[in-house]
């Protein structure tokens, strides 16, 4: 997962959240792919996420925010320019030179979509206006 260890430099506490992520919770893609490849296997912890029966709400509080920190930082290493950014408490990711994205928001949203392949392929196409500067 060299391709993770690449973004310590702008992923400020995005890449702790997703190594944990990647390190103890049940159903989290291992080894972690980049690219297309590692945003599939990320959809597919979702939709297993997403289909338990019982969830406890600090349980679905560290899914989301885990499963957010690996999309942004997949979405950093894709666009090629950006950072996490935070502000009064609320981070998000900068794509580009102007583009911002919210990827916890973009894992809620894939949670309650009918599947999350779907849902995060729109939140992707969503982020690449952004770092366009088309959104």
């Amino acid at each position: 997962m060299a391709w993770l260890a690449r973004l310590a430099p702008v992923a400020g506490p995005l890449l702790p959240a997703a190594r944990a992520f990647l390190d103890a919770h049940p159903g989290a893609p291992r080894p972690m792919p980049g690219g297309a490849d590692g945003l599939r296997r990320l959809a597919d912890a979702v939709d297993d996420w997403a289909e338990r029966e019982e969830v406890d709400p600090r349980d679905e509080e560290t899914f989301v925010e885990g499963a957010g920190a690996l999309l942004a930082l997949l979405l950093l290493a894709h666009v090629g320019e950006g950072a996490h950014v935070s502000r009064e408490g609320a981070h998000r990711v900068r794509l580009g030179a102007h583009g911002f994205f919210d990827p916890f928001a973009a894992i809620d949203r894939a949670l309650e979509g009918p599947d999350a392949r779907s849902v995060l392929a729109e939140e992707v196409g969503r982020a690449e206006d952004e770092a366009a500067g088309r959104a």
